[in-house]
């Protein structure tokens, strides 16, 4: 009996719980900004359905696993304000095994992990069931406020800049197809997505796929290079990287320069 219930609640809970880059949130906690009926507030960023035990249970049950599968990251002693990053993307993945693939830069609040603010604009495969490339802004917490999806394909050259506007208290996180023209660009103040500072920034390959299934990467040799990567207008003399891979099941390799403007992203794919 106890088998069959624990069954249906995870059910249940799987079923109002969708996956977004930065990890659970309740469906209802995701807020489109540029919906004017929208009207989000603090709260609304603060999800409430995100129960941390219930997440917590859901994650360590959930299959497959979200990680970080390679980044790299670096801490500031007080917090960032700006972060530039470009890169060409990659071809689509061989294998549809229901995958989600994202690339990002961004920001994140306390720790580089996952389950914790980060602010970032993403570039998404598998999201919501899309089976093509997607560049899309987000912030992540508890709840989710994100803008517009546009969509890119292999080849396409992306630029990304998150700035933050003292005067204002004003985040801008936006990501640019430079091939269509076409940007997903979120707005947010300071007060309205919890009043977070960011020390950390980062450089992300986060997956949800089974463990050794290859083929849900991107079919591409070349992997992912972010290029033109600077932090606060500067490069990371004064900050290097710290690389780091979580995964290994693909070979998964990432590899800064030693001026830490270039990243290099790299794995097996068959």
């Amino acid at each position: 009996m106890k088998l069959v219930i624990a069954a249906t609640l995870a059910s249940a809970v799987t079923a109002t719980f969708v996956r977004t880059p930065g990890g659970l949130v309740h469906e209802s906690c995701i807020i489109n900004a540029e919906d004017a009926a929208a009207a989000f507030n603090a709260s609304a960023v603060s999800c409430p359905f995100a129960a941390p035990a219930e997440e917590r249970a859901l994650e360590a049950s959930a299959r497959p696993t979200q990680i970080y599968a390679m980044d790299t990251h670096t801490q500031k002693a007080t917090f960032w304000t700006n972060f530039t990053a470009n890169w060409v993307v990659p071809k689509l993945p061989a294998a549809k095994n229901g995958q989600v693939v994202y690339f990002w830069p961004g920001f994140k609040s306390s720790k580089p992990e996952m389950g914790l603010p980060v602010l970032q604009p993403v570039m998404q495969y598998g999201q919501g069931l899309s089976r093509k490339w997607q560049l899309q802004s987000w912030f992540v917490h508890g709840g989710a406020v994100t803008a517009k999806a546009i969509a890119l394909e292999p080849g396409d050259e992306v630029t990304s800049i998150m700035s933050y506007d003292a005067a204002s208290t004003t985040w801008t996180i936006s990501g640019t197809n430079l091939n269509s023209g076409e940007s997903s660009v979120l707005t947010i103040t300071r007060a309205k997505l919890g009043g977070y500072d960011f020390d950390w920034a980062m450089l992300v390959c986060e997956t949800i796929k089974d463990t050794g299934q290859c083929d849900s990467l991107p079919a591409d040799d070349a992997g992912l290079t972010f290029t033109n990567v600077t932090l606060d207008g500067n490069g990371l003399r004064f900050a290097p990287w710290i690389a780091r891979h979580n995964l290994n099941d693909c070979n998964e390799a990432v590899t800064p320069n030693d001026a830490g403007d270039t990243v290099k992203m790299s794995w097996t794919y068959k």
